[in-house]
C-alpha cells in the first residue's frame, strides 16, 4: 500500500467581516493523500473546497492545522525553504483563460518558473518546454502563441504544462475540467490520468461534478460549510452513501436509464449561513432525520467499515 504523501491536519481558515463575525470557510478538516492516488473533494459551491486546496499550498495563509509534506509542516516554513517545497507541489486552476497571462507567450508561460529558478540555460529551458509541450499533447508550433489565439482546452494543457515544469510530486487540481466543453473535458481527464501513472502525481481533485470525481478518484470526500462529513473509498461511497447529504448529492446526478426510476431526495429548509455557525451539525437544518442532539452537538467523523468515515450520529450512533 502507498505511503502518504501528504497529511492535512485540522486545517482551519476564517475570514473576519467584521470584529464579530466571521466566515467559517474550513473548519477541521483532517485528510490524507497516499502517493499516486487521487483524492476527489466534492460539494456545493461556497462550502469551502476550493480554500481548502489554496490554504494546502499557502496561497491562502491558514489560521490554524498541519499540512504535513515530504515529512516537513509546509506552515511552519520560511519564505526560503516555501519557495523550495513548492517545486513539489503544483496547482491547476480552473478557468484556462484567466489563469494565464494573456501578455505572455505560451514559452514566456511555461519557461517563466524554469527561468526564476535558474532551472538551466536559455537553450536547455528552451528544449525543456518543448518537452513540456509535448507531454501534454501540444505542439513545439505553439511557442509564440498567445493564449486569445488558444481554444480552452489547449489553453489548460498550457497550464498542466506550466505546473508539471518542475517535476511536481503533488497537484491540486481545481475544478480543471468545468469551465470546459463536454468533449474536451474526457480530454482532459485522460491527460491527467495518463500523467499520473507516467509520473506517479497525487492529485487533490476539487469538483461538483460527481461523474468525474468518480471516473478519476480512488478516494472521495464530500465536504458540506467547512467540514467534511463522509469519506471513503470511491465505489464504496457511490455504492453505499452513509451521510444524508452524500446520498442527497447522488440522488440529484441525472441517470441516463429511463427504466429504473431513481428516487429523489429533496432538500428542505435554507441553506445555514458560514457565518458564525452554530455548535451543531452543519446541516442539521436541512436533514430529514435531525434530532435535538444534532443541532446541540457537532459530529465526528467516525471510521464505520475500513476507511469509510462519516459524521452523522444517526449512522454512528455516538453522541
Amino acid at each position: 500500500m502507498s505511503g502518504s504523501m501528504l497529511e492535512v491536519i485540522e486545517l482551519r481558515k476564517h475570514f473576519a467581516l467584521s470584529s464579530r463575525a466571521r466566515v467559517h470557510a474550513v473548519d477541521g478538516v483532517s485528510f490524507e493523500i497516499p502517493e499516486g492516488e487521487t483524492v476527489g473533494l466534492v460539494g456545493e459551491s461556497g462550502c469551502g473546497k476550493t480554500t481548502v486546496g489554496r490554504c494546502i499550498l499557502r496561497l491562502i495563509e491558514p489560521d490554524a492545522g498541519r499540512v504535513v509534506f515530504g515529512g516537513l509542516d509546509i506552515l511552519g516554513l520560511g519564505p526560503r525553504d516555501l519557495r523550495m517545497i513548492r517545486t513539489k507541489m503544483q496547482i491547476i486552476f480552473q478557468d484556462p483563460y484567466y489563469s494565464l497571462d494573456p501578455r505572455q507567450s505560451v514559452y514566456q508561460i511555461v519557461s517563466e518558473p524554469l527561468q526564476i529558478h535558474r532551472m538551466g540555460t536559455a537553450r536547455q529551458i528552451r528544449e525543456k518546454v518543448v518537452h513540456l509541450l509535448d507531454q501534454v499533447g501540444l505542439s513545439g508550433d505553439l511557442l509564440q502563441k498567445y493564449p486569445h489565439e488558444l481554444d480552452g482546452g489547449r489553453c489548460q494543457r498550457v497550464g498542466i504544462a506550466r505546473a508539471l515544469a518542475f517535476g511536481p510530486a503533488f497537484i491540486v487540481c481545481d475544478e480543471p475540467v468545468s469551465a470546459l466543453d463536454v468533449s474536451i473535458q474526457a480530454q482532459i481527464l485522460n491527460l491527467l490520468m495518463d500523467l499520473q501513472e507516467r509520473l506517479r502525481l497525487a492529485y487533490l481533485f476539487i469538483s461538483h461534478n460527481l461523474a468525474v470525481v468518480k471516473h478519476i478518484s480512488n478516494r472521495v470526500m464530500v465536504m458540506y460549510l467547512g467540514k467534511l462529513v463522509e469519506s471513503a473509498p470511491t465505489q464504496a461511497l457511490f455504492d453505499n452513501p452513509l451521510h444524508p447529504y452524500t446520498q442527497a448529492l447522488l440522488a440529484a446526478v441525472p441517470d441516463p436509464d429511463l427504466h429504473e426510476a431513481k428516487e429523489r431526495i429533496l432538500l428542505t429548509g435554507d441553506v445555514p449561513t458560514p457565518v458564525n455557525p452554530g455548535p451543531g451539525c452543519r446541516f442539521a437544518e436541512r436533514c430529514p432525520f435531525v434530532t435535538d442532539v444534532c443541532r446541540h452537538s457537532m459530529p465526528k467523523l467516525i471510521d464505520i467499515d475500513d476507511g469509510h468515515t462519516v459524521a452523522c450520529f444517526r449512522v454512528t450512533g455516538a453522541a
